[in-house]
Parts: C-alpha cells; sequence; structure tokens
C-alpha cells in the first residue's frame, strides 16, 4: 500500500524515497521495494536519537542529529530544536526518513513529487548516491556554520558588553552556554560518524566518491574546533563577568562599612551629651559647639586615616 508520507524520485538506475513520520506501513513498503536490512528497517520507526553508522553489506544506516538555531524575534530568546535524520543507502539507491522538515532534503527534492503520484524524475547529473548524500550532508554541516556564526556574533557583542555587569550580560551568557551545549551534544557524536562514512562510503559508491566524504570530515572537523572556541570564550567571559560582579559587590559592601563606621563615633558623643547628668562644659554658652566639634572630628579623623591606609 502506498502512503501518503513516502515520495520517490527516480533517475537511470537509481531511486530517491523520502519519508516523512515513518510508520510501519512505510517500513514495509521499504522492504517490499528495497533490500534493506530487517534491522534497519526496525530502527526507521522509532526515533534513535543518538548518531550511528550501521553497515550491512551491500548498505550503509546513518542516523544524524541536526541542530537547529531559532530565536524568538520579540524576547530576542534563543533555542537550539534538535531534528533527526535517518540515511539508508546502497550503490543505486537512497532513503532519506525524518520527522520534521529537513530543509536540506526538501530543497533537493524535485518539487513535481508533491503531486498526487509523489514520484519524480532525477535528472542524469544529480541521479547518484554520492551526489545526493554529499549535498545533503554538505547542507546540514553549512547550516550548522551559519548558525555558529551567528552564536560567534553574540559572543563578539556581549564580549563588548561584559565590562557593564549588567544582568543582561548574565542572562545573554546563559543563553550561549546553553546553545552550544545542545550544538555540541549534537554535533560532537557525529564527528565519529563522519569518520567512519570516509572509510565505509568508498567502497560501498566508488572511489570517485574518496573526495567529497572527506571534505565533509573536514568540515565537522571545523565545526568541532569552532564549538571548542566558543565553549571557552563564553566559560572566559562567564569568568570575567563573575570576578566584576564580585567587584563591584565588594565595593558597595566597603562603601555602607565605611559610612557605618564613620556615623558610629558621631552617633556615640550625641548619645553621652543627650543623657541627663551633668558634664564638664556643659553650663557654658559654647557646648553645643563643642559638641559639634567633637562629633566631627570622630568622623574627621577615621576619614583621614582610611584614606591614608588606602582603604576608600
Amino acid at each position: 500500500m502506498v502512503t501518503d508520507m513516502i515520495r520517490v524520485a527516480r533517475g537511470r538506475d537509481f531511486s530517491w524515497y523520502d519519508v516523512e513520520q515513518p510508520t510501519a506501513d512505510d517500513a514495509r513498503r521499504l522492504d517490499a521495494e528495497l533490500p534493506i536490512h530487517s534491522l534497519v528497517l526496525e530502527e526507521l520507526v522509532p526515533q534513535v536519537r543518538h548518531p550511528k553508522l550501521d553497515i550491512f553489506g551491500t548498505h550503509l544506516f546513518v542516523v544524524l542529529t541536526i541542530p537547529i538555531l531559532e530565536r524568538d524575534p520579540k524576547t530576542e530568546a534563543s533555542t537550539v530544536r534538535l531534528d533527526e535524520l535517518d540515511l539508508v543507502f546502497g550503490n543505486s539507491w537512497i532513503v532519506t526518513s525524518h520527522y520534521r522538515r529537513i530543509d536540506a532534503v526538501d530543497t533537493l527534492f524535485p518539487e513535481e513529487a508533491n503531486g498526487s503520484d509523489r514520484v519524480a524524475r532525477l535528472t542524469t547529473t544529480d541521479a547518484t548516491p554520492t551526489a545526493i548524500l554529499y549535498s545533503i550532508l554538505s547542507r546540514i554541516l553549512q547550516q550548522s556554520i551559519t548558525s555558529l556564526g551567528i552564536i560567534e556574533e553574540r559572543v563578539e557583542r556581549v564580549e563588548n558588553e561584559v565590562s557593564l555587569a549588567e544582568r543582561k550580560v548574565v542572562t545573554e551568557l546563559s543563553q550561549l552556554r546553553r546553545d552550544i551545549i545542545d550544538f555540541r551534544r549534537a554535533l560532537s557524536p557525529a564527528r565519529p560518524v563522519f569518520r567512519a562514512l570516509d572509510d565505509a562510503a568508498p567502497p560501498l559508491l566508488g572511489s570517485e566518491s574518496a573526495p567529497y566524504f572527506r571534505n565533509l570530515t573536514g568540515r565537522i572537523e571545523q565545526i568541532s574546533t569552532l564549538l571548542k572556541i566558543l565553549k571557552e570564550t563564553v566559560e572566559a567571559l562567564e569568568e570575567t563577568n563573575q570576578a566584576l560582579i564580585t567587584t563591584r559587590t565588594n565595593d558597595i559592601v566597603r562603601i555602607f562599612t565605611v559610612i557605618t563606621a564613620l556615623m558610629l563615633p558621631p552617633a556615640l558623643v550625641t548619645a553621652i551629651f543627650s543623657m541627663n547628668l551633668r558634664y564638664p562644659f556643659e553650663a557654658g554658652v559654647d557646648t553645643f559647639w563643642w559638641i559639634v566639634a567633637a562629633a566631627l572630628s570622630s568622623v574627621i579623623v577615621p576619614l583621614l586615616w582610611l584614606r591614608r591606609r588606602n582603604w576608600i
């Protein structure tokens, strides 16, 4: 039974099956039309959620997690959505399976496959597993590089604002750290997958495909290096921002401590002279000014001493 979730594009001696939200019926159709191992069919329907590469002699099974950077234009809050893409391919066919729309797949798949029969024709130039695989994987990696470029611009902006030690800097650093963690969670496990694909794909697809997969391996290593740099930069900015906040807090505490210390002596003087007792100079006409002078002296002398010690 043909389901509406399978699109098919056919070329000369080559077929491309694209499955969105795969079901058991879709798996049975693929089993009837393609030489796919039963273990692969069992894993196509549930989401695997972890990148991997399985080799089954005549075909390979690749699972990738794709990070999609999303940013709310109103709140400017960012989130990273993780989508899964399953790839099964032999030397004359390929299956792409996913639960959400994948731009790297949809932009390559012929538009006429969206019609009622959901079958399209592939041109001679793109009807090879190597060309389609490289195009899909290359676009996925390029999308990640573009997203990391956006994150890098945000890091540079925060780097210029970190000296302000404001609350919004703390919030932005927290979002950046979370976004980088999500990208690392998706792409770090993909590194060994691409390296294994570089070794396993050319024997299956032909030696002429080796440069393409070697290029993909180099790009995932580039992404890994960029992620490491961004992670270390954000951690350094967090430490700097925390140090600035601590310094500012210590300055505020020190100021209030000095104010409190300076107010204690005059308070003591005024408290003594407010007692209902007789003291020297109490009956004189200048008693009030003596009290004021004593209070001011109790402030000025400690203040000068603190200034000399460079405490304020």
